[in-house]
């Protein structure tokens, strides 16, 4: 039974290939450190959705290469996904992940950050004798990734945030790592012109995805507090929903709806809060949010025209359409 877990029902292309992925993350695990090791093997075999190592087989397949160097590229990019997770939480004081307790609050932040060092670190250790140009490319990745989180630290409750600056945030928070997950995979047999392409395809689909996210944090069904809904809102992040509906309201709403964020009392303020969340889904925001990121959505696709057909490119435009549809 596969960690992993898949949007759709099967990514016929390489669902064994992230079976592979899997094996090696925790085979690799190694630390003189048990708790440590411990601590790792616990959070990965969680699983997860494998978005962007799949993203890194897909664009492999779709440029013809179907070797291991595609796993160990996959590999890469899930560590530096999971390091950066363990690093949010910390900032957040997030208590769950993946529906479960976050490594933070079962281990404490101290052991998270480290946890997320070693697992960069690891990840780094993986690119030696790779070319100058995918070394570059993969640590300009986490400088973005941090200055994204830098940049949303300084708009952490503080509701005054415009779409610029949103999409400056999740461009470094989420695309550039999307983008590299396609940059990489293209890289092992793509031409220069395949791999810019993929590099498109990964950024704009990481806006789509980030946007569609956002929304559903928003659009939960469950309503108790502590159930995940609105957590962006109550860790004090101003996403697109909050944007948006923030343009629909006068000033004495927009004041209202800030004070609810910095006080934190969200427990009092909790209905309060949801009715919010009621005239944003009456003023028709969902639907603006998921038309957005159609837009994006559709740049992305726009960059796959002139690829051969290949089972891999059929499962990256089934992806594509089931990110900008899902409703988890």
């Amino acid at each position: 039974m596969p960690m992993y877990q898949p949007l759709f029902e099967s990514l016929q292309s390489i669902d064994n290939s992230l079976e592979d992925v899997d094996r090696f993350l925790l085979e690799n695990l190694t630390s003189g450190n048990p708790v440590l090791v411990t601590l790792l093997t616990e959070f990965i075999s969680r699983g997860g959705k494998r978005l962007r190592p799949a993203l890194v087989l897909l664009a492999a397949g779709a440029c013809g290469c179907r070797n291991s160097k595609s796993k160990i590229f996959a590999v890469i990019i899930e560590l530096i996904h999971t390091a950066s997770l363990f690093h949010d939480d910390v900032l957040d004081s997030a208590e769950t992940r993946r529906g479960r307790i976050s490594i933070n609050n079962a281990y404490g932040n101290h052991l998270a950050i480290l946890a997320g060092d070693y697992l960069y670190s690891k990840a780094l250790s993986f690119l030696i004798g790779e070319p100058a140009a995918i070394q570059q490319a993969t640590i300009d990745t986490v400088l973005a990734m941090t200055e994204g989180e830098l940049l949303q630290s300084m708009h952490r409750f503080h509701i005054s945030i415009d779409l610029h600056e949103y999409l400056g945030i999740i461009e470094k928070k989420t695309a550039v790592l999307m983008a590299l997950a396609c940059r990489l995979g293209a890289s092992i047999s793509g031409t220069d012109d395949q791999i810019a392409a993929f590099d498109r395809f990964g950024r704009n689909l990481g806006i789509a995805f980030q946007m569609i996210d956002d929304l559903l944090d928003w659009i939960s069904e469950t309503e108790e507090i502590g159930k995940g809904i609105l957590q962006d809102f109550r860790e004090g992040r101003a996403t697109l929903p909050a944007v948006l509906l923030m343009k629909q309201m006068n000033n004495d709403d927009r004041m209202r709806f800030h004070s609810i964020m910095v006080n934190r009392k969200f427990e009092h303020d909790w209905n309060e809060l949801l009715n919010f969340r009621d005239r944003m889904i009456d003023c028709g925001i969902p639907g603006e949010i998921r038309n957005k990121a159609g837009e994006y959505s559709r740049l992305a696709l726009e960059s796959l025209e002139g690829f051969p057909s290949s089972p891999e490119l059929s499962d990256l435009k089934e992806l594509t359409s089931v990110l900008l549809t899902r409703n988890r």
